[in-house]
């Protein structure tokens, strides 16, 4: 009898591990498990249909004859985006759409960058973020790749030139989003994560650029004796300073260099040269900025001299104020292949021209008052910059991208052309900036700009650096003892502020121009 038992206790169990078996196999393929638990089978979307690529020259649009109104007199909207109100899109190059991104779940594909223009971004794997949560909504290559509702730039595709009124044109990308826009004395960069920055020349030489909500300068040059000077007075968090920089020529072409305000003991520069005697494990204690570049930006783990820890102290900078003013668009980590993080060997490069100025300054307190100098944009044994306000440059393909504050460039050439340009290699980038790898002609008074304002860093983090001596694990040192520099110091501008608004205010119309100018979403 208990055999038997044994035996119908093995034919039930058989019995209902092969119904299971069967009812499993069916509802994974759709084919059964009606009732309240049941699901449809998921579905994958097509492949969109390969761009075409494009042929002949730039395409180049007017504005309609009425200002925001297509041919039937239906109002479209003013954003830059791909979807319009009604559900149409823009047309672009060879009719190709944008995804559709509803029901779609993304992965977060691990960190990297091709180095190489044009080359696709590999197959998404499952990452985490570096703040250890999975970021939903990007997946996929460069021109696929969407975040919060954005699709990533085809830098494959040359813009298109939009034609407005009074001169004023900008350039649109693929995907219907305006890159630049430039007339009447004036163009503005639209970053590719948000923000854009706004850069006026005035008649009477004095040059505006502002940008994210009251933050910018206003700059003038004037004449102290017989020698050319610029001052800057910057406006940020409702408050006001002045900057002074000093004129000198270099082949008949007029360059500034940044002034200090005060210089240290000279003891004080060579502490900051020479090696500190053991490691240095210091906490920064940054804020929400931080959690936003994390992919892109890391501080070293420990610091063997001061020329690191200023390295580290004047990109946090650049990346803090980037974030404060907007440029940052979202809460989330970047795709694989639309970024190209900073690297080791990158932040040496710079630690290495920190540890060069500290020479100079250790030596011989800074650049003579007298002395006309190679430009820093052009001196062969400056080749890093890391860039300081948001740019909207071409590449070879006709497609602008941007290049955000804390960009990293290397210059290549070191004689500029007769425009007054020179080419550069993007060293690293953050999300949905120009390609690591693709070479820029740049503006060499962009480069000197970035160099000045990196001095700029490094005499702030000198003067941090003073106060934190034997703090924070900080060495003592030498006192900085900083004496003013009276060739240095200027008085900031009282109109500044409300100049900076003003150029904001006549923004928004010319902005509004070339909105008005971008052709009609097609049904």
């Amino acid at each position: 009898m208990p055999t038997n038992s044994k035996v119908v206790t093995f034919v039930v169990f058989a019995v209902l591990l092969g119904g299971t078996l069967i009812w499993s196999q069916q509802r994974h393929q759709g084919g059964g498990g009606g009732g309240a638990g049941a699901r449809a089978p998921a579905r994958s979307s097509p492949a969109p249909a390969a761009r075409p690529a494009p042929s002949g020259p730039p395409r180049t649009y007017s504005a309609p004859p009425s200002p925001g109104r297509n041919a039937a007199g239906t109002q479209h909207p003013g954003g830059f985006g791909n979807q319009t109100a009604g559900g149409g899109q823009w047309q672009s190059r060879g009719g190709a759409q944008p995804p559709s991104q509803a029901g779609q779940q993304h992965q977060l594909p691990t960190m990297g960058r091709q180095q190489a223009e044009g080359r696709r971004a590999e197959a998404p794997r499952v990452a985490p973020s570096p703040s250890g949560r999975q970021a939903p909504g990007w997946t996929g290559e460069r021109g696929r790749v969407r975040s919060a509702g954005r699709v990533a730039p085809d830098f494959s595709t040359p813009s298109l030139r939009v034609e407005a009124r009074n001169g004023v044109f900008g350039r649109m990308d693929e995907r219907g989003q305006i890159t630049s826009i430039h007339g009447q004395g004036m163009t503005i960069y639209h970053g590719a994560e948000g923000g854009r920055t706004i850069v006026a020349q005035r008649e009477d030489h004095a040059r505006l650029v502002t940008w994210g909500t009251g933050r910018g300068f206003v700059e003038r040059p004037i004449m102290r004796g017989e020698r050319p000077y610029i001052e800057r007075t910057y406006v940020a968090g409702g408050r006001s300073w002045a900057r002074v920089y000093r004129g000198g020529y270099y082949h008949g072409l007029l360059f500034y260099r940044y002034v200090p305000p005060v210089v240290f003991a000279p003891g004080f520069y060579s502490w900051a040269y020479r090696p500190w005697r053991t490691r240095v494990f210091f906490s920064w204690g940054w804020g929400p900025w931080f959690g936003a570049y994390g992919y892109y930006f890391w501080p070293y783990p420990y610091y063997l001299d001061a020329s690191m820890w200023l390295t580290d102290y004047a990109i946090s900078q650049q990346l803090q104020d980037a974030y404060d003013s907007g440029y940052y668009a979202g809460s989330y980590a970047p795709a694989a292949g639309t970024y190209a993080a900073l690297t080791p060997e990158l932040k040496q490069a710079i630690a290495d021209e920190v540890k060069t100025q500290l020479a100079q300054q250790a030596n011989a307190q800074g650049v003579a008052a007298n002395a006309d100098v190679v430009p820093d944009a052009l001196n062969p044994n400056i080749r890093t910059f890391v860039v300081s306000t948001a740019l909207t440059e071409q590449l070879p393909t006709g497609a602008e991208c941007s290049l955000s504050p804390g960009d990293v460039l290397t210059r290549i050439d070191d004689t500029p052309t007769s425009d007054q340009q020179v080419r550069v290699m993007v060293s690293s980038s953050q999300a949905n900036d120009c390609p690591s790898g693709s070479q820029l002609m740049m503006k060499v008074q962009d480069l000197q700009d970035m160099q000045n304002t990196f001095h700029e860093r490094i005499q702030d983090g000198l003067d941090e650096l003073s106060n934190t001596q034997g703090k924070n694990g900080i060495p003592s040192g030498p006192a900085a003892n900083p004496t003013p520099l009276a060739e240095g110091n200027a008085q900031p501008d009282p109109d500044a502020a409300a100049e900076l608004q003003q150029e904001r205010d006549s923004a928004k119309q010319v902005e509004q121009d070339v909105r008005d100018a971008v052709p009609v979403p097609l049904d």
